[in-house]
């Protein structure tokens, strides 16, 4: 068995750590399989895919084509963004079919038995391509947001794909606006023997954000991911704020851990936006940046809570995850697919999205309970070993694929 992955980015961003457990865990249970991946750019992907033993080659988007998105029409009120990308479209064109012809005769050289499709990008690439392969399209974002993708979605899918859906909350979204398209749910996984509770020192985080070391009676709270504007990094910071002046008394420090990582324009903060914001909230002394970090898992260690902020309702919510196998305690904005991942006060504490003082008084509430945030890390880790193994995923994708193949 063959099967190739196409992704449209290499960074390790939680869609493209997602497709590392995919690999691990087809690999591992099938040893004998061939895996093979093709990234639209060069980046760290490649590396742990190759690690992983999957073949990997980078066929390179031209610039103009990687950065085009609709992210600026989602986060946009003007009525003028829509027409500007669509010529910004029709001027790539040309660009646009030679990279189809050359993705053609790639996907034909290899002659997988499925194509596993990692992003909406290389989903709709894939349907141009008209290869006549079985195809998985990986649905990881509500596709009906998409003021644009979702006009040609269901028109531009590969003629053999089936749909597999991160959440329930996805997988009713697509069929809204794709009702004939076959979907099914399998949830994430994350590696357990890497992601699990250990020790890592305070100080670790505040020497990576640049900050002097704190005191030792010093609460850390912090947020881990990507830098897209539907993360809610103003709030974190709006909330950290009103924290601050209702516990006067309590050492505190917060963390940004991440970066902008993606090349579609317009989708992320950048770090000067964010760091005006501390300055303009007088958070100076209590906010650091890490920048992009590759392995998260010490900086999840380190934090007593790890917050989940996103003001938009999540698709999957993989850092929730993430830091549940840590065994941390977590607060999560309770919506779409991420209240899916957790039982409120059982393994994490959710809050109502897009709300300053919900997420500050939920910090403060859990800060003054470290009772309820013991309890809380100890049964995370016990969901996420339940539900969200690498184990379960390769199953569920290998007897996906076997099922395709025959057809």
């Amino acid at each position: 068995m063959k099967i190739l992955y196409l992704s449209p980015s290499s960074a390790l961003g939680g869609a493209e750590r997602s497709l590392v457990d995919i690999i691990s865990a087809v690999g591992k249970l099938k040893p004998d399989w061939q895996l093979e991946l093709i990234t639209a750019a060069p980046g760290p992907l490649l590396t742990q895919a190759a690690e992983l033993g999957a073949a990997s080659t980078v066929l390179e988007l031209p610039p103009a084509l990687a950065e085009l998105g609709d992210s600026r029409v989602n986060f946009s009120s003007s009525r003028t963004e829509m027409p500007k990308l669509l010529a910004l479209g029709l001027t790539q064109l040309p660009g646009l079919a030679a990279y189809l012809a050359q993705l053609r005769r790639k996907i034909r050289d290899i002659s997988p038995n499925v194509v596993h499709s990692n992003g909406l990008k290389t989903h709709l690439l894939l349907g141009c391509t008209h290869a006549d392969f079985p195809a998985v399209c990986h649905i990881r974002d509500f596709v009906g947001r998409r003021r644009l993708v979702r006009r040609v979605f269901p028109w531009l899918l590969p003629r053999r794909a089936v749909c597999i859906a991160n959440s329930a909350a996805v997988r009713d979204d697509l069929l809204r606006i794709a009702s004939a398209v076959p979907c099914r749910v399998i949830y994430n996984a994350v590696d357990t023997g890497h992601f699990c509770p250990g020790s890592a020192a305070h100080e670790f985080i505040d020497r990576a954000a640049g900050m002097p070391l704190a005191e030792v009676e010093t609460k850390r709270i912090g947020v881990i991911g990507a830098f897209g504007r539907w993360k809610g990094l103003d709030l974190f910071l709006d909330a950290a704020a009103n924290v601050v002046k209702t516990l006067p008394q309590q050492a505190l420090r917060f963390y940004i851990v991440g970066g902008p990582i993606y090349q579609t324009k317009g989708s992320q903060y950048t770090i000067a936006e964010l760091r005006n914001q501390v300055a303009c909230l007088g958070l100076e002394k209590h906010v650091g940046f890490t920048g992009f970090q590759e392995d998260p898992r010490d900086f999840y260690r380190a934090l007593d809570i790890v917050v989940h902020c996103a003001t938009q309702p999540e698709p999957f919510g993989r850092t929730i995850v993430e830091a549940m196998s840590c065994g941390r305690c977590v607060i999560a904005a309770s919506a779409g697919g991420a209240r899916e991942l957790f039982t409120h006060e059982h393994d994490a504490y959710g809050i109502t999205p897009g709300s300053v003082s919900a997420l500050a008084d939920a910090i403060v509430f859990l800060l003054q309970s470290p009772e309820l945030c013991r309890r809380l890390a100890q049964n995370a880790r016990q969901t996420v070993l339940q539900r969200f193994t690498r184990e379960t995923l390769g199953a569920q994708l290998t007897a996906l694929y076997q099922e395709l193949a025959v057809d």
